[in-house]
């Protein structure tokens, strides 16, 4: 399996710090992540957080 880094819509505060929600999931593809957010309509909901993505990144070890 894969992991991916899923990103919701950045925030910006008042005092000009911005804030972005993200998951990191595991997948076997960027398929596999589609279908599930399809099922949701774009939302991924988990346990200590749901929101709207916007993006989706593959994360990749670089040693």
């Amino acid at each position: 399996m894969k992991e991916f880094k899923l990103y919701g819509a950045t925030v910006a505060y008042e005092s000009g710090l911005e804030a972005s929600p993200s998951v990191i999931i595991k997948a076997n593809s960027y398929d596999d992540i589609i279908l599930e957010l399809e099922s949701e309509s774009g939302w991924i909901i988990r346990s200590n957080a749901a929101f709207k993505v916007v993006f989706i990144k593959e994360v990749t070890d670089e040693k």
